[in-house]
């Protein structure tokens, strides 16, 4: 018997539920074999410690304790921000300002393209927003 066929019987020898003729044949190779013999040692010794954690009791009051635990803390009060009417309405007319504010400011920055930035394109007939990095590009691809 090799030790890969001994570790996969060893589970079945500690129990004591192998057939008589491969029980002999594991306790045979087990009497050769020191590694696999180190192993049904280890296993045994996880045996007996499963065995001895089944075996112990829970604490019958473990609940209770935990629920006393438990209603000792006290939740921690909230607190809200309470606004007065003027207080509601300062905020509303802030927030409408401030969008039309951006809206207009975001006009203002789109139509205030500076002439530097603009460029004339001929086959086109219309200038155009470019960059210098465009316009060196457009040169470039366009000089043939």
């Amino acid at each position: 018997m090799t030790c890969k066929e001994t570790e996969n019987k060893l589970f079945l020898y500690l129990s004591d539920k192998l057939p008589a003729d491969e029980k002999i044949a594991v306790e045979n190779h087990l009497k050769t074999c020191s590694a696999c013999r180190n192993k049904l040692r280890l296993l045994q010794e996880v045996d007996s410690l499963a065995e001895k954690e089944a075996s112990e009791e829970p604490d019958p009051f473990i609940y209770n304790r935990i629920k006393a635990a438990i209603g000792d803390i006290k939740p921690q009060k909230t607190t809200t921000v309470r606004l007065s009417s003027w207080q509601t309405v300062a905020v509303a007319a802030l927030v409408i300002l401030g969008l039309f504010l951006g809206n207009w400011l975001g006009k203002t920055y789109v139509n205030t393209v500076s002439e530097e930035n603009m460029a004339y394109v001929e086959d086109q007939d219309q200038y155009l927003f470019v960059s210098y990095d465009q316009m060196d590009s457009y040169f470039l691809l366009n000089q043939n």
